[in-house]
């Protein structure tokens, strides 16, 4: 079960439970939940290093200039 996500400002209020966060991306287990739009690169970024490490979404966040 999920204790803590994330969701656009717009439909936060929907959630049932108290497990919404103010923050950009909230890893949550095996769960990513991302705020908007506007943090794709950075939720992209998590999930890289997720699966491929911290070293891999380095480089490609110093490749694409994050």
């Amino acid at each position: 079960m999920v204790k803590k996500a994330t969701t656009h400002p717009v439909v936060s209020n929907k959630l049932l439970d108290q497990s919404h966060v103010e923050h950009r991306v909230v890893v949550d287990g095996n769960v990513i939940t991302s705020r908007a739009p506007g943090t794709a690169m950075e939720f992209s970024l998590v999930i890289v290093g997720k699966f491929y490490g911290r070293e891999k979404a380095l480089q490609l966040a110093k490749a694409t200039l994050v």
